[in-house]
């Protein structure tokens, strides 16, 4: 993943290639205006999910920024069920965008952006985390799922 394109760079991006799709393809539409609604709660709930988890990183003195060296291993808040809420809150967003502009065609963006965090994002800070904090960030990756589900004892 280069280095220059940041989890919220990579939203925008996706953001406009999702307008193009939704304005360019002829595709199936959702129905409206209920698309509409659950797009607006979806837009709006994941970016507080993201921006609440930005906000906690930011309390406690840690690093925010993807590429940048982890600072120390966050449990509070959604990280007690999912190591990846910022993430998963950026998802939310995306999908959330999807429905509100109505075409199938526009979920291809949240499409790409979970390939990129699954493939590119976490492994790179999972790597960094594992090699910082060791058996505490192992024994954190078998009680909590990368995304969601259920958590282990």
């Amino acid at each position: 993943m280069p280095r220059f394109l940041l989890p919220p760079v990579l939203v925008l991006l996706l953001l406009g290639v999702m307008w193009l799709l939704d304005r360019m393809l002829p595709a199936p539409a959702l129905v409206k205006p209920l698309s509409t609604w659950v797009g607006v709660a979806g837009v709006l709930a994941g970016y507080a999910i993201a921006q609440w988890h930005v906000a906690l990183f930011k309390r406690r003195g840690a690093n925010v920024p993807t590429f940048g060296e982890p600072s120390e291993l966050c449990e509070a808040g959604w990280f007690s069920w999912t190591r990846n809420p910022m993430y998963l809150g950026l998802l939310v967003l995306l999908l959330g965008a999807a429905c509100w502009m109505g075409s199938l065609a526009a979920f291809a963006g949240p499409a790409v952006f979970f390939a990129a965090a699954h493939w590119g994002y976490v492994p790179f800070e999972e790597a960094r985390l594992q090699a910082r904090h060791g058996a505490r960030y192992a024994d954190y990756c078998r009680r909590v799922p990368r995304w969601i589900g259920r958590r282990r004892a």
